[in-house]
């Protein structure tokens, strides 16, 4: 006896059917697109970070180690957004910032870094609002304003501020030594 042919009729299959099928596969290219983001995150980082090796090269030209810092700051915004949600990745862009704060002698420039990291960190913290890491790097942010700050009240309110944070940051890791010291440093300072 012979097995019928297992053919299908593209005629009898309903309009509906073919919108469900559709919306399936839609969802499962979404799905899959959504997979591969941590993956395409995490090779711009590897790709960032080694940018940034560079940059901090001794070796090398300071225009070669410039532009592998505007690239690693290229890479690393590329980075925020295919992994919003990764506070690791962002505190590294954060980080160059910071430096770049540091090392800028313009008071214009300057402030803008310091904005720029200063945004990061406020989203890493909206993201992780008990991580002790980023309660300090907010606590170096108000630093680095009030070494901008002109006005002598607002100065001292900016300190103010970054000793409450380095006392917040030891405060929600009191077995980390880092946290512990820069706190007792503030009270040693005090003295």
């Amino acid at each position: 006896m012979a097995e019928p042919e297992n053919k299908i009729d593209f005629t009898k299959i309903s309009a509906i059917d073919w919108l469900k099928t559709a919306a399936v596969l839609i969802a499962a290219a979404f799905v899959l697109y959504r997979c591969f983001l941590p993956f395409r995150a995490e090779y711009a980082f590897r790709e960032a970070y080694n940018l940034e090796a560079q940059m901090n090269s001794p070796n090398l030209p300071a225009e070669r180690r410039a532009a592998a810092m505007q690239k690693a700051i290229e890479k690393y915004e590329k980075v925020k957004k295919l992994a919003p949600w990764e506070t690791y990745y962002h505190i590294q862009l954060a980080r160059i910032y910071e430096t770049q704060a540091r090392q800028e002698t313009n008071p214009e420039k300057k402030l803008e870094k310091i904005r720029q990291a200063d945004d990061i960190y406020n989203l890493c913290l909206k993201i992780s609002p008990t991580n002790p890491w980023y309660v300090m790097r907010k606590a170096e942010i108000y630093g680095l304003y009030a070494e901008v700050e002109p006005d002598a009240a607002k100065k001292a309110e900016l300190l103010r501020q970054r000793e409450e944070k380095i006392m917040k940051s030891a405060e929600l890791d009191q077995n980390n030594g880092i946290f512990q010291t820069a706190a007792a440093n503030l009270y040693f300072q005090k003295r």
